[in-house]
């Protein structure tokens, strides 16, 4: 032991039993001296001959056999008896399987009234089955070292699952079970709604939250499933019975309904015969046709002003409509956004943050579903420069929309789009989930394959064309921040009306309004 560290424990024993004053610690031991620092090579003199290496130190490297290409993997596609398609990418690398089930219907398929109805099916599936209570099935799982997550998207579910190669049966047969036979016990779902309900309490102080339900129902109107707060509200997860979680898992998670993809370390054959063992018993069966209220046209431009009285920051939004994921000119709107707001050189940022240092970061996404599409641009602004801000958002936005991005732009849009591509698709659990979008888009099993080569073939024609798309002279506004500073000089851009909201009490969308102008 340390003689500093046994003369302090010594003392502090003596401390705790008397008063009378510890004998001193010992002195601490003379660290050794360091090693002796190698001479300094003396810089050469005017005049002074050539030291050994100077030929080499003068020599510029010599250039790479050829420029580095990723090779994206083309999945096999197959089918199981009961006729689920299944994608597999085989990869030895590393002895890990991942497998992604696409279910195709996600919160469009649940009724407004029951808002978050989609979010509860997916919270309770691993929260027991009819053989296992959920003690039992989180012990499975954890003795499988295995990882079983779920999720509900506005068009689909996935059920997700990693597992060892070595654990693969196993940890099949427990994805099954949970896919197939969840059993909703009544306990269960009361105690996973009561944390809904918290975590929508909870969003009443999250800025971007509160933003994203606003545009929801600008984007897609008040009566569609889109349009509802994210995870219901409280009212209307209250409303929701174990009967409906089993109706929606009974109606919607079916094999005519559903694509499975796997990457890993297994073979195709060997996959499809496990999957086809553990997934024989699911039967299909018609699907309701869903009936879904049509997206407002957004004729006129809005303004939607969410009250947040002590925010230091605003979250300030514009959003609008464009194409869906089949569309050609997605990839092009996808390339140009680059430019606009999709890395930390672009247009939005650059301005918001380098120049005016209103934010810390401003971006724009394009997201591309399979029947719809956005373009949102967003981002934190220092609450005091709110309408300045905007005002930099609106001339960004026009700037764009009517001259598309320079040759310059465009080059290093498409070089920054191709290079994202490893990153997507660097691990099993990556290539599973975004295969499933792939195969749930219907975009081709060599989407990935052939993407550099559309991203290359982008021109500034198709660049100018597209970016007509963003007509934010049309589209909504949302500002969460607060509103006694900036909601006047909000007014004086003439966008369009204000409207001032309060907000939500619930937690769940935005409160009442509480004047418009």
């Amino acid at each position: 032991m340390n003689k500093i560290l046994a003369a302090l424990l010594a003392a502090l024993a003596l401390g705790c039993a008397t008063t009378e004053t510890a004998v001193p610690p010992a002195p601490p031991e003379k660290p050794a001296a360091p090693p002796p620092a190698p001479p300094a090579t003396p810089a050469p003199t005017p005049g002074s001959p050539p030291t050994p290496d100077a030929a080499f130190r003068a020599q510029q490297p010599a250039p790479l056999p050829g420029t580095p290409t990723f090779d994206a993997p083309v999945p096999v596609v197959k089918k199981l008896k009961n006729g689920v398609e299944v994608w597999v990418v085989e990869n030895p690398a590393i002895p890990v399987v991942a497998v992604e089930v696409v279910i195709k219907s996600g919160v469009n398929a649940e009724p407004i009234e029951k808002a978050g109805l989609a979010d509860l099916v997916v919270s309770l599936l691993d929260e027991g089955t009819r053989t296992r209570p959920a003690d039992k099935l989180a012990e499975a799982i954890e003795d499988l070292a295995m990882r079983l997550n779920a999720n509900a998207g506005r068009e689909d579910i996935r059920v997700h699952m990693n597992s060892l190669t070595e654990a693969l049966p196993q940890a099949l047969d427990l994805m099954a079970d949970v896919l197939l036979n969840p059993a909703f016990r009544p306990e269960d779902v009361s105690r996973v709604k009561d944390q809904k309900i918290t975590d929508l309490l909870q969003k009443k102080g999250v800025p971007q939250a509160l933003a994203a339900d606003e545009m929801g129902r600008l984007l897609f109107g008040a009566k569609h499933p889109w349009g509802q707060p994210d995870g219901g509200t409280p009212e209307t997860i209250r409303a929701i019975t174990p009967a409906d979680l089993q109706k929606f898992h009974d109606t919607w998670f079916r094999p005519n309904n559903a694509v499975v993809v796997v990457s890993g370390d297994v073979k195709v054959d060997q996959m499809v015969k496990m999957l086809d063992e553990r997934l024989g018993a699911w039967k299909a069966k018609p699907l309701p046709k869903l009936s879904l209220p049509a997206l407002p046209d957004l004729k006129a431009r809005t303004v939607t002003f969410v009250d947040m009285p002590n925010a230091s920051q605003s979250q300030v939004w514009v959003a609008g409509r464009v194409m869906n994921a089949k569309s050609p000119d997605a990839v092009v709107l996808r390339t140009i956004n680059f430019a606009l707001g999709g890395m930390f050189t672009s247009r939005l940022n650059m301005n918001l943050r380098e120049v005016h240092g209103y934010s810390y970061g401003v971006r724009s996404a394009v997201e591309a579903a399979r029947t719809y599409g956005t373009l949102m641009a967003y981002g934190g602004i220092v609450a005091k420069n709110t309408s300045e801000a905007l005002k930099e958002y609106e001339d960004e936005l026009a700037r764009f929309a009517s001259g598309g991005i320079t040759g310059e732009e465009l080059a290093k849009s498409k070089n920054a789009f191709i290079r994202t591509m490893p990153s997507r698709l660097e691990t099993n659990d990556a290539v599973a989930s975004a295969y499933g979008t792939v195969a749930f888009y219907e975009l081709g099993p060599d989407y990935y394959k052939t993407l550099p080569a559309k991203i290359s073939a982008v021109t500034p024609a198709d660049a100018t064309r597209v970016a007509k798309v963003v007509t934010a002279e049309r589209w909504p506004v949302i500002i969460v921040g607060p509103a006694q500073e900036n909601a006047d000089k909000v007014k004086k851009l003439e966008l369009g009306p204000v409207e001032l909201k309060a907000v939500p009490s619930s937690g769940g969308g935005a409160g009442s309004s509480v004047g418009v102008k």
